[in-house]
């Protein structure tokens, strides 16, 4: 979930013992802020309950609401998994229950899907490992999460993926009558018809997260939901490779074995969807003739403006696509075949949602940046504290130019102004290609001072015009 700033609006500034710090989203059951723990020095999320309901219900609804809210706490409260975010506090504030637990940097799937970026099918893959693994733990534990959905995948650096929510979840095979738990188009089919639920019902949910992902569209959708009932518990939706050529055949078939209307003939836990899956990645390993681009330098790097993105994939393909960009880039179209591929390897590819600020003016970074695809603004304070727009930069544009050289603050602020692509070299990195090829870095070093030259040129002319 993306943060935005704390706003002098904020109700709640002290939420038990934790300080409230920012805001980082909004739910149809309440607000999530972020806030600092001052006796051990820890960010936690702080999910408040929003006071706004107590008009709505009455004094026994909203009692058995508050119930609702903290049956989260005493679900996930005992679970401890890499996969499943962690609980570490329940309390009430002014009247209502908050509950505080693991604040994980980084985007939700469903704000990766919802901005335009297209993740690729092994980190698809892999983030179906990752949750089916979560929710084999909590199966064993008698917890069903009843909710699996994009919303509710948070996606980290370095490959971390964290189930979050468990606000519905219950024993399995407890129902209460005449209520849907979840969101209707995750629902499985016993959900819609309020059949006693299980563990293969999160194997659905999962399924139906996996199908959205990997073709950008829901298996089962409508306009109301006397329609949408009628074709989760009906009909077949098309495969996912029908939508998608690059879901191969295994893929496709767990995705549509996971969306069976029957649950018997889901997988038959979550241990054994996460071994289907592993076995795909692995054949789509297989298909690498050489190690996924920037896996082994992903590891040594890390920058506040990046740490919370994806990086772009992997294998034959991703690193195809990148030859071609280079041979377009006015930094590297000059340089032979082994040259590009010499600084390729030293390159990092990450996606950028809309809105994304990869580093803020008087901030030290320490990577040159290439925007392969989008759009990035480059903006700066004016002397009246307003932010003005230098320059607007293209595919193909270089960025950050001097923190390869220093650690100096950086002069602007970038922020993307939709979907993006960029590739990164890092400051140890270059100084690594300095060291295997000389000739090479020389050869960089004098591209970039020219188009350094230009830049400066350009937005000399620019505020000249404007002065």
């Amino acid at each position: 979930m993306s943060e935005s700033a704390a706003s002098t609006g904020n109700r709640f500034r002290i939420i038990g013992r934790f300080h409230v710090s920012g805001v980082l989203g909004h739910g149809a059951m309440g607000t999530v802020y972020r806030g600092e723990d001052p006796l051990i020095g820890r960010t936690v999320a702080l999910k408040v309950l929003s006071t706004e309901l107590q008009p709505l219900l009455g004094e026994a609804e909203m009692r058995e609401f508050h119930s609702h809210f903290l049956r989260e706490a005493k679900a996930a409260g005992r679970l401890n998994h890499p996969n499943i975010v962690t609980i570490y506090d329940v309390g009430e504030y002014c009247g209502m229950p908050y509950i505080a637990m693991e604040f994980v940097p980084g985007l939700s799937l469903r704000e990766y899907l919802d901005s335009g970026v297209v993740l690729p099918v092994r980190r698809i893959v892999e983030i179906g490992i990752l949750v089916a693994r979560g929710l084999d733990y909590a199966h064993q534990n008698e917890v069903v999460h009843r909710d699996i959905k994009p919303a509710n995948l948070m996606l980290g650096r370095k490959g971390v993926v964290k189930i979050m929510d468990f606000g519905i979840a219950r024993a399995p095979g407890r129902s209460e009558d005449g209520k849907l738990q979840g969101s209707p188009r995750y629902m499985a089919p016993e959900q819609i018809a309020d059949r006693p639920v299980g563990p293969a019902t999160d194997v659905h949910a999962l399924g139906v997260t996996l199908y959205e992902a990997l073709t950008g569209k829901l298996p089962f959708d409508a306009p109301d939901f006397r329609e949408l009932a009628d074709k989760v518990l009906h009909q077949e939706p098309p495969r996912p490779s029908t939508l998608n050529p690059d879901v191969p055949e295994g893929l496709d078939a767990i995705v549509m074995q996971a969306l069976a209307k029957e649950p018997s003939a889901r997988f038959r836990n979550m241990r054994a969807m996460a071994k289907a899956l592993s076995a795909v990645r692995a054949e789509l390993k297989r298909g690498e003739e050489e190690p996924p681009a920037g896996e082994d330098i992903g590891a040594e790097f890390s920058d506040p403006g990046l740490d919370q993105l994806q990086l772009a994939g992997s294998g034959s393909r991703l690193r195809e696509e990148l030859r071609r960009h280079l041979t377009r880039l006015a930094l590297t179209r000059e340089l032979d075949g082994p040259e590009q591929d010499s600084f390729g390897a030293h390159l990092l590819l990450y996606l950028v949602p809309p809105g994304h600020i990869l580093f803020r003016e008087g901030e030290a970074s320490s990577y040159l940046g290439l925007l392969l695809e989008g759009e990035l603004a480059v903006t700066k304070r004016g002397v009246d504290g307003q932010e003005q727009q230098l320059e607007l930069l293209g595919p193909g544009m270089p960025f950050g130019e001097m923190s390869l050289l220093d650690a100096a603050p950086r002069s602007a602020t970038l922020t993307a102004l939709g979907a993006c692509q960029i590739a990164v070299l890092s400051r140890r990195h270059f100084r690594r290609l300095c060291r295997e090829r000389p000739e090479l870095s020389v050869k960089l070093l004098l591209a970039l001072g020219g188009l350094l030259t230009q830049r400066l040129r350009r937005t000399s002319d620019r505020l000249a015009h404007h002065s």
